[in-house]
This record gives structure tokens, sequence and C-alpha cells, in this order.
């Protein structure tokens, strides 16, 4: 069987996966090269770095890589080789690059060695890795966020990458290739059953050997010879009625103009084009259900915002397209995404949101929801977009959902509440809610009771916070002006409530002389300035991970209590 060395940046989920494909494939020799170090060393990776510096380290690591490899074979292994190796990796190893969306070059972590003395690494060492990732890779790979993200799907991928193991998984779905496409990741899609591979003379000048099952989409060159399988035609060079698929791709300001434009036809006709909100998306929706045999809608996105409706009519779509990491297209779902998905939802829950990609809540309530033969996507709604997401999102199947900062007030005024809500079911009489903030919080702060607390931020959550503990100094994150309360003269604990985002627009830590013990982190990204903080002032930090847990453990409990239109 082919080895496989595990790539990416630090904190992807390199040792969380070895962890799993450990218990999952017994048969593999499952390896950190960090603790195989360690464990040769006799010293801690930490103690290397700072005795010995990275150079030595890097030296140490390719040794240590080679003799794994004479120890243990140079078949059925399965190793983490770190986020900073730079030997050679030997051709015997397969690399699978895993990569994440909410993981970024401003991502930080204090249990790791600090690069060039500082917490965050710099941006050209992050391009520089990067690079030498896309170098190495014989495989990439997006892994889903959230702490528990080895489910159902994970368990289809790796079972088709190391087995073999063949499924009709993907049967709704084709590959777009380019010239980076590997004959690794040809391979494992096959065996999960891609209806096929989109061949585009934009992206590959040659039709590739040995690919079966090819769709070919001009969008260059106008096609001259017959071809031996399915193409697709471009609108914009006028209409082909030899073309088993026509596609438009450009549009007018007016969407309902770029429809009533679209030529009446038995063909397959494709329409992907950029839409801009969910009053476009309703009406690209229509269109595509007034003949759902015949109409394809795609829509695009900046950002890859439609993603999650994409894989939602996959099912019910004449052609849908999927990727591994990056795609052709950023509303491509991700095979993962896809992998895991219900083939039996009649609904579906979201999270509801601005941003949303970083967010564990879909991976955590996935399994919860397919018992109840429902989905649940990320869904990026904007405070301004929430009057006409919410009908719309209904309309699509839309029954559950966990509501993010600062869309928590617009749900209050959905369902009639005066405080803040972050839950919602509809009901047969209407939409209805409750806010499980408070009890997270609580779970994340009782420990720590009693001891002076200062407040960084608040945002959404500021009224949670004031009923857990109601003396707390209250400081803006903006100005650390004092916003409610007593000033602190000497705070123990300090809560950080506020994200990367607005932080790093305009943001200050707190005062140097304050003699913190503890940051509590409301976020549970890597990317949050409330890291940087504990690090300024050496002191212990704890993220939220424990009140995310606690109060989506809460939402599930709504939501089983509760009958659903």
């Amino acid at each position: 069987m082919t080895s496989w060395a595990l790539i990416g940046h630090r904190g992807v989920g390199k040792s969380q996966l070895l962890t799993h494909l450990a218990r999952e494939f017994p048969d593999r020799h499952c390896l950190s090269l960090d603790r195989e170090i360690e464990k040769r060393q006799k010293r801690s990776i930490q103690t290397i770095f700072e005795s010995d510096g990275e150079v030595a380290f890097r030296a140490i690591e390719e040794e240590t890589l080679n003799t794994c490899l004479k120890d243990y074979g140079e078949e059925d292994l399965v190793i983490d080789i770190g986020a900073g190796y730079s030997g050679v990796i030997p051709q015997s190893l397969k690399c699978l690059w895993l990569r994440r969306k909410g993981l970024t070059e401003n991502s930080v972590f204090l249990d790791r060695p600090a690069l060039d003395g500082q917490l965050k690494m710099k941006a050209s060492r992050f391009k520089e890795r990067t690079e030498r990732y896309q170098q190495r890779a014989d495989l990439q790979l997006e892994l889903r966020e959230g702490p528990d993200n080895f489910q159902n799907g994970e368990r289809l991928f790796f079972r088709a990458l190391f087995a073999g193991e063949a499924s009709q998984a993907l049967n709704s779905y084709f590959f777009t290739l380019t010239d980076a496409t590997t004959k690794e990741e040809k391979a494992v899609l096959r065996t999960l059953g891609v209806a096929g591979f989109e061949w585009r003379d934009d992206l590959l000048k040659t039709t590739p050997e040995c690919c079966d099952r090819l769709l070919y989409s001009f969008r260059k060159n106008k096609v001259q010879n017959e071809i031996d399988g399915p193409w697709d035609w471009p609108l914009e060079w006028g209409h082909n009625p030899k073309a088993p698929i026509v596609s438009c791709h450009t549009r007018r300001n007016n969407l309902q103009d770029t429809l009533q434009n679209l030529p009446l036809t038995e063909q397959i006709l494709k329409l992907a084009i950029p839409i801009n909100d969910f009053s476009e998306l309703i009406q690209g929706h229509r269109w595509m259900q007034q003949d759902p045999l015949k109409r394809v809608f795609l829509p695009h996105s900046k950002n890859g915002r439609w993603s999650w409706y994409r894989q939602w009519m996959a099912n019910s779509s004449a052609l849908q397209f999927v990727r591994l990491a990056e795609g052709s297209a950023l509303d491509q779902p991700s095979v993962l995404e896809v992998l895991n998905q219900n083939p039996k939802a009649t609904h579906f829950a979201a999270l509801l949101g601005s941003p949303v990609s970083h967010s564990w809540t879909p991976t955590y309530h996935q399994v919860f929801f397919q018992k109840r033969k429902a989905d649940i996507f990320a869904i990026e709604v904007t405070e301004a977009e929430w009057d006409q997401a919410l009908p719309v999102l209904e309309e699509l199947g839309l029954r559950w959902a966990a509501v993010t900062s600062p869309l928590k007030h617009k749900a209050a005024k959905t369902t009639g509440a005066d405080t803040p809500i972050n839950t919602l079911c509809l009901s047969p009489d209407g939409w209805v809610g409750t806010n499980t903030d408070k009890i997270g919080f609580a779970s994340l702060i009782n420990p720590l009771r009693g001891r002076p607390v200062a407040v960084w931020g608040g945002g959404g959550t500021l009224k949670s916070i004031l009923n857990s503990i109601p003396d707390a100094s209250l400081y803006s994150s903006r100005t650390g002006e004092l916003k409610d309360g007593l000033a602190a003269e000497a705070p123990e604990v300090l809560v950080w409530s506020v994200g990367a985002a607005p932080f790093s627009q305009r943001g200050v830590f707190p005062p140097s002389d304050w003699p913190l013990q503890i940051v509590v982190d409301l976020n549970y990204t890597n990317d949050s300035p409330g890291i940087e903080c504990a690090f300024k002032f050496g002191c212990q930090y704890q993220s939220g991970a424990v009140m995310f847990v606690t109060q989506a453990q809460k939402q599930q409990e709504f939501w089983n209590e509760r009958r659903i239109k």
C-alpha cells in the first residue's frame, strides 16, 4: 500500500487527522515526526528549538524521517511531517496537502515554537511554505472546520484513498481539471464515483491522456471537429443547436432581462453567472425549477458564498461541480462537504452570519441533523440582507438556524423577543427562538468567579456577560476607555469579546501594567487577537471552545423539543 506524508500549515489539523486515521486503519503505521524526534532525542521540540536553533532542528527532522522509513518500511505508512519541514521528502512518500478555510497567516498558537522571535508567522514565511506545499503535493484536500471533523464523509474519502473502497458518493458531480490536477486526485475521485471530469480549453491546452468520462467545455476556441462525448457551448458565441449543453456566463444588470433573453431549447441550458443577493438567488432558482431536468443554475460570487446552494441542489440538478481544494470556482462545494451531505434530506439548518467560513457550527451539528433527514450549511448573511434573506431561505428549505453577531438583534425582531436571539426554529406558527449564549458563557466563567474581571469589547454577547458577572468593568476595544462599571484597578481576569476582523481595523490592547493572570476568549479560532493578548501579558489563555460546545448542546435541546413547519 502507498505511504503518505501529511503536509500543511501549523494548526490545519494534521495531528488530529492522524489520530483518527490510526483508529480507522490499524494495519497502517501512523506516526508523528515530532513525537518520533522527541522520543529519539529525549528532548521536547521546544527545548531543541531553544537550545540548538531552527536550522539544527530542521536537520534533525530530515534525519529522523529517513530513519523512520528504514525502521517502519516504505509501505503502509502515514506520517505527519509537521508544517516547517524543508528537507527532501523521499519519492516513496506521497504527499497529502491538508488545507482549511479558517487558517490564515494571522493564525497564532501558544503551544508551538515562536518563529523569528514572533508569535505571528511572517507573511513571507507563510507564503514560502505555501509554495513548497504546492510544489510537492500529490493530492490536496480541504478539511472542514471544527474539533470533531472526522465523520462519515471523511471515512468514505480515506477508505477510497487508502483501501480503494469504491462508492457512488460523487455521482452527481463533475470535477474541473487544471494543469495542477494530479493522477492521485483523479484516481481517488474515480473511486468515489465522480460523474466525470470537465476539460476546459481555457484551463488545459491538450486533452488529458487516459481520462474517461470527459465533459468538453469550450471557452476559447470554437469547436471544428466532431466531439466524442458531451460538450458545452457558450451562448456568448451564439446559439449552437448541435451542442448537448449550452451555457450562459455573462449577465445584464437586471437579472430578469438576462433570464428573458435565454433561448427556449431542449438542450441542457446552464446559467453560471454572478449573483449579487438573495433576491437574485431565488429568481435564478425559480427559473431552474420551471424545467429542472434541462435547466442548471450555478450562481457565482467573489467569495464562494453560494456554495451551500449548489450543494443543496446537487441531487436535483442535471449538472454540478465539486472541488478538492481551491477548485476552478470558489462556489463549488468541497469533496468533504459533499461526502458528509445527507442524500435523503428534505430540509436544512444553517449558521447565519458574516463571516461564517471559520465556524465549527455545521460540523458540530452535522450528525444531529442527519438523524432528522436534514443538512446543515454555513450561509453568509449580512445585517442589511436579513429581511430579504430569511424568506428566501425558508422557501428553499431552511427550518433551523444558529445566528451569530450582529444578526442576533435581527433574529430577536423576527421572533418578537426583547433580547438577542442566537437559535431559531421555524414552527408551524412561525419563527421561534432562544439564546443559549448565557449558559455557554457561564460554563466558561464559573470557575473564575470571585476574581476581579475586565471585559474587552462586548458586541452581541454583552448582555450574557453582564448576567453572569454584573460587577465586571467594561472597556471599549477601540479606544481602551471605560464604557460601564467601575474602573478596574487590578483585574486578574480579562474576558476577550472582540473578533479578529473588527480588532484589526481599529483595536487596542489593555494597559500593559494590568496584572492579568488569564485571558478568557469568547472566540475559538486561531486568529483571535485574544491569543496575542495572553502572549503579551505572559498569562494563561482559555479559548471559547467550552462556551461553544455548551451553548451548542443547548441549541440541540431547543431544536429537539419543537415541531417544524
